[in-house]
């Protein structure tokens, strides 16, 4: 095998020998799965072969391991000569089967951190079943040829409590940011120019990370986490958000006893604020204290997974939004981050190939597979189906329903008539014609991020000039008085929406107030996150015109009425 590209001035001997290492590997992928003769004694994987061969692959030094981004493959020379042959295989399968389930594709808006964590969870726990089918021990061969890996139960242990000893990991230690630290982002894959030193710095230290303390695996993933959505949304649910800027995963460093009590002998001394320290502790109840790892209870809001998210929501992920921290938050700024603590097989990239085409080399793939006797899982050709079968947008449905009222709803306006009939004295007369009217609800919460906001307004531009409306931004209440009049769906107009709120979720008063306070609408469109309270969605009750919901995030969202349209999908 050949590099159909070098980027950067590289040793020409260390390409060469990466090129040689990466031949052995597609050698032994290209004989019969029950060859265990070659190589590896793992046997081929012919499936792996026709999809990742074809395919061009590139040296760059751009990034510190491997990545794809669906049209071509990218290898860090020192990384591949840095593997075991059989460690590298399990690089390619890694690389490989990313490909084939789409996740590039599939990430849509979510926090992409998390997102893919929980596509390695998918992706490993795939590599390990092959192993099982081969009769060896996946959970040894996984841990000798690549390094050692956290399951799913024991990272959701982790972002419960971090600075808990979770048994295997008692040397993993929390380290907290710096949030003056500058920012360096690497160069594209694909760029051809040689790295600024601070670049080279970088790339040392992402290199460094590559042996990382744990990768994300599961031998034993249920079949209710065989998909990465459902993984994402578990961990989205149990993640902190900080309630000032929206930071996901953040935890502040718990207070020591020692510290404690410093502070409160110091607070006796001062007898100025003795008074104010005492309504302080009246006003505070149990309940709203919760634990670090040492057992002492910490003041920091939103920082408690589960119910505790900082503004008395439940437990359904409202916290606020799915940015990062740029360290300018004075709340979560220099904190701990937990998707430092781990490390991940390959930088993951933005697919720059449609999910039809990808479908299609994957189905070619499948059927070379199938001639070379190869092995197909069976759960793939499912995947396979649902990732290529036809998806309705809602825009497609909208229209439908946007010609049925403009058409009138099929009534007659004998006040003009047709032209083409009347000169054979016919009188036709023509349908009435009406501009569509809809309302909008606009979920302003603080689990909405910026990025979902905007997401979501954009989809309205489906609708065409002959639509107006007026969207109406909502939280814990509905902000009648801040909604915006539309005249024509596009980009200019809906720059005007405001977005106010980002604290709770309350929506049912909307279905009862909307029509006294924006008039009768033909239909509604609500756009937000999914995640409502339980009594919230039990209140509503349903108007007299069509309700089109659409959810920005992954989360499982069940309307009491209307249609529901995830836009992830």
């Amino acid at each position: 095998m050949k590099f159909s590209r070098v980027i950067g001035k590289i040793d020409p001997q260390l390409i060469e020998q990466a090129e040689e290492r990466l031949s052995k590997v597609f050698l032994e992928l290209a004989v019969r799965y029950d060859n265990k003769h070659v190589g590896t004694g793992y046997g081929g994987d012919s499936l792996i072969f026709s999809l990742m061969y074809p395919v061009a692959h590139v040296a760059t030094l751009n990034l510190p391991t491997a990545g794809t981004q669906g049209t071509m493959y990218f290898w860090n020379p020192k990384f591949i000569l840095k593997q075991s042959i059989k460690g590298l295989r399990i690089v390619c399968a890694h690389e490989a089967w990313h490909a084939i389930y789409m996740h590039p594709m599939r990430r849509g808006s979510r926090n992409p951190k998390l997102w893919n964590i929980a596509v390695d969870y998918i992706v490993n726990g795939t590599v390990m079943e092959d192993f099982k089918a081969r009769g060896h021990d996946a959970v040894a061969e996984f841990s000798k040829n690549l390094g050692r890996f956290m399951t799913l139960p024991q990272f959701c242990e982790l972002i419960k409590n971090p600075y808990a000893k979770i048994p295997g990991f008692e040397d993993i230690v929390p380290v907290a940011t710096d949030p003056n630290a500058p920012v360096v982002e690497l160069p594209a894959p694909d760029e051809d120019r040689e790295l600024t030193p601070e670049e080279c710095q970088e790339l040392e230290k992402r290199e460094k990370r590559v042996k990382a303390s744990f990768f994300y695996a599961d031998p034993d993933l249920g079949e209710d986490m065989k998909s990465p959505e459902r993984i994402y949304e578990l961990l989205y649910n149990l993640l902190p958000k900080c309630p000032k800027c929206g930071a996901l995963g953040m935890y502040q460093k718990p207070k020591k006893k020692d510290d404690k009590k410093d502070g409160q002998e110091k607070g006796k001394g001062d007898k100025g604020d003795k008074g104010k320290k005492k309504d302080k502790g009246k006003g505070k109840d149990k309940s709203d204290q919760h634990e670090h790892g040492d057992g002492e209870p910490c003041d920091c809001p939103g920082h408690e997974p589960g119910d505790q998210d900082g503004d008395g929501q439940n437990d359904q992920g409202q916290g606020n939004g799915q940015g990062d921290a740029d360290g300018s938050c004075d709340h979560c700024g220099g904190g701990m981050d937990i998707f430092g603590l781990g490390g991940l097989v390959d930088d993951h990239m933005d697919a720059q190939e449609s999910q039809e085409k990808m479908a299609k080399r994957i189905s070619e793939a499948m059927e070379a597979a199938r001639k070379l006797a190869g092995r197909i899982p069976a759960a793939l050709e499912d995947e396979l189906g649902k990732l290529t079968a036809p998806i309705i947008k809602w825009t497609d449905v909208i229209r439908c329903r946007l010609l049925k009222s403009r058409a009138g709803n099929a009534k007659n306006d004998w006040t003009r008539f047709r032209t083409r009939p009347l000169f054979s004295g016919l009188l036709v007369p023509r349908r009435k014609s009406y501009l569509s009217n809809f309302g909008c609800l606009l979920d302003c919460s603080g689990s909405m991020s910026k990025d979902d906001i905007s997401f979501g307004i954009s989809q309205l531009m489906g609708l065409d000039d002959r639509s107006e409306g007026v969207i109406v931004p909502a939280d814990a209440e509905v902000y009648y008085d801040k909604a915006t009049k539309i005249k024509k769906c596009n980009a200019e107009e809906l720059t005007k929406v405001k977005v106010v709120g980002r604290g709770g979720t309350m929506f049912a008063s909307f279905f009862d107030t909307y029509e006294k306070n924006i008039g009768k609408c033909d239909f509604l469109v609500i756009i937000t996150d999914g995640y409502l309270l339980d009594q919230d969605v039990a209140d509503m009750r349903q108007p007299s015109c069509d309700v089109y919901w659409i959810v920005t995030s992954g989360a499982s969202f069940k309307a009491p009425f209307g249609r529901v349209f995830e836009l992830h999908q």
